[in-house]
């Protein structure tokens, strides 16, 4: 868990529709996938910071 990378495939769209969303170009389905993909990562971020915390407690 510790070692997750998003697949190059999915950062490859991430960063384009962040561009489009910093040109104001986002179509509302791509807006909704944009956050569901930041919604996505940002879970994955504080599942891998818990997972980090719980394993350095059981190793001390």
């Amino acid at each position: 868990m510790a070692d997750f990378q998003v697949a190059p495939p999915v950062q490859e769209r991430i960063d384009a529709l962040a561009e489009r969303a910093n040109e104001g170009t986002l179509s509302a389905n791509e807006r909704s996938e944009y956050e569901s993909l930041v919604n996505a990562a940002d879970f994955i971020s504080i599942l891998k910071l818990k997972a980090r915390l719980y394993l350095d407690s059981t190793i001390q």
